[in-house]
């Protein structure tokens, strides 16, 4: 029939006591040698031995042949400038040549600046007087004119002086009204604006008078000329009072002044203290006469 299963394995058995050694055996084949390990540090130098004995000399050998002469080395390089020598003494001199030919003349060269001019020198004497000239033409004369001499020129000019004269007719806004002009020559007026223009650098001799009537007693009344353009009287004030209480009379009825505007002026006549009453034209005048 087929074979049995193996049995379950038995218990392992006590160890044995140790045999006894055996015989050596014989010795095996030298190995190949290793590789050379590195060089081990340097040991410590040893110790000077004695000095021994100098040898005596030997004899002197013959001497050698010359060498051949060696390459000539490289120039150096160039040293800095020495300083200067001293000048060498002057040669003799040498004697003149002869003179050449003389060139061409050089063309004429551009003329130079005027110099600035010199002092006027003093003035010489007078000349001898020289012939009297023809008579030249009778000149022509207007009736009324002169003669003005400015700034070397002369010309005909009217000798008649400036002059106006207006009489009062009422007070407007705090200055005597005038009407047209009875008499006018070169002294600009207006009578709508009651004032006359007195011109730059001429002169004039002012004067008037105004007559009131119908006044009220013991009120002052007073009048002047006016410088409108600089807001400034103009020389003597008139001055009046239809009574006085205490009996006196008082009356200057005349305004006067003489006046050189340095500008054109506007100049009116001023009621300085309000008047009431009215005018009598005929018996009043503002007169500006110009002074020659």
């Amino acid at each position: 029939g087929l074979p049995g299963l193996d049995g379950a394995n038995g218990t392992n058995g006590t160890d044995g006591v140790d045999g006894l050694p055996g015989a050596n055996g014989t010795d095996g084949v030298d190995g190949i040698d290793g590789a050379v390990g590195p060089q081990g540090p340097l040991g410590l130098p040893g110790l000077d031995g004695a000095n021994g004995t100098n040898g005596t000399d030997g004899v002197d050998g013959l001497p050698g042949a010359n060498g051949t002469d060696g390459v000539d080395g490289i120039d150096g390089a160039v040293g800095p400038q020495g300083p200067l020598g001293l000048p060498g003494l002057d040669g003799a001199n040498g004697t003149n040549g002869t003179d050449g030919v003389d060139g061409l003349p050089g063309a004429n060269g551009t003329d130079g600046v005027d110099g600035i001019d010199g002092a006027v020198g003093p003035q010489g004497p007078i000349g001898v007087i020289g012939e009297t000239g023809a008579t030249g033409p009778a000149g022509s004369y207007t009736a009324g004119t002169g003669i003005d001499i400015a700034a070397g020129v002369i010309s005909t000019t009217s000798t008649m002086p400036e002059f106006l004269f207006v009489q009062p007719d009422a007070i407007v806004s705090g200055y005597v009204g005038f009407g047209s002009a009875s008499a006018v020559n070169g002294v600009p007026y207006n009578s709508v604006t009651d004032e006359f223009t007195l011109k730059a650098g001429k002169t004039y001799m002012l004067e008037g008078a105004v007559f009131m009537n119908t006044t009220t007693s013991s009120i002052t009344y007073s009048f002047v000329f006016f410088d409108k353009t600089n807001n400034a009287s103009i020389g003597a004030e008139a001055y009046q009072r239809a009574a006085d209480f205490s009996g006196t009379i008082i009356n200057q009825p005349m305004m006067n002044a003489i006046i050189t505007p340095v500008t054109d002026i506007q100049v009116g006549i001023k009621d300085i203290y309000g008047s009431t009453g009215g005018f009598i034209p005929s018996r009043g005048f503002f007169k500006v006469v110009e002074l020659k």
